[in-house]
């Protein structure tokens, strides 16, 4: 599933999608800009990142993209498995005019989705519990509930409780 989102500072539209095209696995984007012209097809990730052909083509676990007021692009995707032996630790990359930066965040979700307090300028990430997040809230540990943290400044906040189950699962992704 490609992501789409346009910047309310240009106008410019980016696109962000998992490719599968080269022997890496990566997250690409394009930017075309408000006069109609694209750019060259950059690469995003800097992780190996989760991807899944076994229903066929990989059509889940896309990225999550958003274009915040000032231009700055952001980006989450979920990272292959990792040294605890699992899969699903989020990844938080920007980009400004200089390129892509990829981060890895504290926490794991399979399907992290972006939105932005235009308001504030927050930035809050959206997506269900994993049994990794040992570092977070109990509450943050199953995944059949669904969780939230916000970005303020140059740091994200505590993964808190936004629904609790309730005899159903909130991971269908």
């Amino acid at each position: 599933h490609p992501a789409l989102a346009v910047s309310p500072l240009d106008n410019s539209l980016t696109v962000a999608w998992i490719s599968e095209a080269n022997a890496t696995v990566q997250v690409q984007a394009r930017l075309r800009t408000s006069n109609g012209l694209w750019g060259s097809v950059q690469t995003v990730s800097t992780a190996p990142l989760w991807h899944s052909t076994y229903f066929g083509l990989n059509v889940d676990q896309g990225p999550s993209l958003i274009i915040t007021a000032d231009g700055v692009r952001h980006l989450t995707y979920i990272q292959d498995y990792d040294s605890t032996g699992d899969y699903g630790r989020v990844r938080y990359a920007t980009s400004t005019a200089t390129g892509w930066t990829d981060t890895a965040l504290a926490n794991y979700s399979h399907d992290p989705a972006l939105a932005v307090n235009a308001a504030t300028g927050e930035i809050i990430l959206v997506g269900h519990g994993h049994p990794q997040n040992g570092a977070s809230s109990t509450a943050c540990l199953s995944m059949d509930n669904m969780c939230f943290m916000k970005k303020s400044g140059a740091g994200w906040g505590a993964l808190q409780l936004l629904e609790a189950e309730a005899g159903r699962s909130f991971d269908s992704s």
